[in-house]
């Protein structure tokens, strides 16, 4: 799905193809998606233009068709160089591997294998990052030391490593450390930020030059319990980070959080809930990915706030979460309800993303009107209304289907509710 910088679609969700794990990396030439097919044999990619149409049939970032493979990562500098890793089980266990190419798609390594140790461990969940000379980093879990740590390795413009893996996380412990996410910054050192275990769940994140000597120690970027990060580096010296968890102890459902930084690893803020204004208790958020260009930040993530299994949800902030500013469309319109209901209330929630005149009403199956909920003006923001049954002022409301309408500004969101 193509949006615009104030996250507007533009255009319909554009069918690539049927498969597994899909990842995107992209410059101001190419969008490049790549994903595992439906036999889990190979590792496919494709080059798109700006505007997410297909430039390129289905292309193979592996000779190998023989193993399984899984979560591949892909990243692309300005000059279309673009590396793909991802790890597969050809061995007898899972390692990592590589393919990079340059920029006009001839490999410059295909099917290398990244991890340099010897015996039957465990290696995971790849991320890349390439620098605009070239350079390399593959970062992965690896259990090589009787616990999952984060390793990484370098590779200079040619495909030869740069000396061999090396240790991220400086912890020292038995503790775990998993879905780690490589980027770099304006000022080309790396970024690594990863889950970690050593203080309950948070997140963690590392620093590392262009040499692989890690600057400074492990700095912690969460509290509370966290889980799969990733983040987003912007022209202006600064990136951000996302991930999905908790606010605080006491917290039982899932929310998107970020936080600012500069590429010194000192923060601008505090972190800051991104699915804003709340959705109403135990409405799970999760998997969050972050892109931005230094004016805008989108974020996008799994979200189960509709009840309809988990969709695909996003909005557009600018720069100075602390702030929470959302840069959303005026036709953004949420609604949460209950969509079966016996005796008791409807619990009806509602966001608006401006100040707006509100009608929110209830109507049977033939377009008559049963109940007035909500008329009036109402404040940007989160509102939570009941609606009782089975009576609604003294009549008796009969068992059926019923539709729930919130009218905003000549705007509308309709959902069915069923009473029994």
């Amino acid at each position: 799905q193509i949006t615009d910088s104030l996250g507007n679609k533009q255009g319909d969700n554009k069918y690539l193809d049927i498969g597994y794990y899909p990842e995107i990396a992209e410059n101001d030439n190419y969008a490049i998606p790549v994903y595992i097919p439906t036999d889990r044999k190979k590792v496919f990619y494709r080059f798109l233009n700006i505007n997410g149409d297909t430039l390129t049939g289905t292309l193979k970032a592996s000779s190998d068709s023989t193993s399984n493979k899984y979560y591949p990562s892909i990243s692309i500098n300005s000059l279309n160089s673009h590396v793909i890793a991802w790890y597969d089980d050809r061995n007898g266990n899972y390692d990592i591997y590589m393919s990079y190419f340059d920029s006009l798609d001839t490999p410059i390594l295909l099917d290398s294998k990244v991890n340099d140790d010897a015996g039957a461990n465990y290696q995971s969940d790849p991320s890349t990052a390439i620098r605009e000379d070239g350079e390399v980093l593959v970062v992965w879990t690896d259990d090589r030391s009787g616990n999952y740590d984060i390793y990484g390795q370098l590779y200079d413009n040619s495909g030869n490593k740069i000396g061999g893996n090396f240790l991220i996380n400086d912890d020292g412990t038995t503790s775990g450390q998993y879905s780690a996410c490589a980027r770099v910054l304006s000022n080309g050192n790396f970024i690594v930020v990863w889950q970690d275990y050593r203080i309950t769940s948070s997140i963690f994140a590392q620093l590392i030059d262009s040499i692989g000597t890690l600057i400074d120690s492990n700095i912690r970027i969460s509290d509370y319990y966290s889980w799969i990060p990733d983040l987003s580096p912007a022209p202006n010296g600064k990136f951000v980070v996302t991930w999905f968890g908790y606010t605080d102890t006491y917290q039982t459902d899932y929310d998107i959080l970020a936080r600012e930084y500069n590429n010194d690893l000192t923060p601008l803020d505090t972190a800051v809930i991104i699915n804003n204004p709340p959705e109403g208790l135990n409405e799970y958020q999760r998997y969050p990915t972050v892109a931005t260009n230094g004016n805008v930040i989108l974020f996008a993530w799994e979200d189960a706030r509709w009840q309809k299994g988990y969709d695909i949800a996003a909005n557009v902030y600018t720069w100075n979460l602390q702030g929470m500013i959302p840069s959303v469309p005026t036709y953004n319109l949420r609604m949460n309800l209950k969509r079966t209901i016996s005796n008791g209330n409807l619990d009806i929630e509602y966001i608006l993303p401006y100040d707006a005149f509100v009608d929110l009403s209830i109507f049977d199956i033939s377009g008559k009107k049963v109940a007035l909920i909500v008329k009036g003006s109402k404040t940007k923001g989160y509102h939570h209304v009941k609606w009782s049954l089975p009576y609604n002022k003294g009549k008796s409301i009969h068992k059926g289907i019923y539709f729930c309408k919130l009218n905003v500004s000549g705007n509308s969101l309709t959902k069915k509710i069923l009473i029994y």
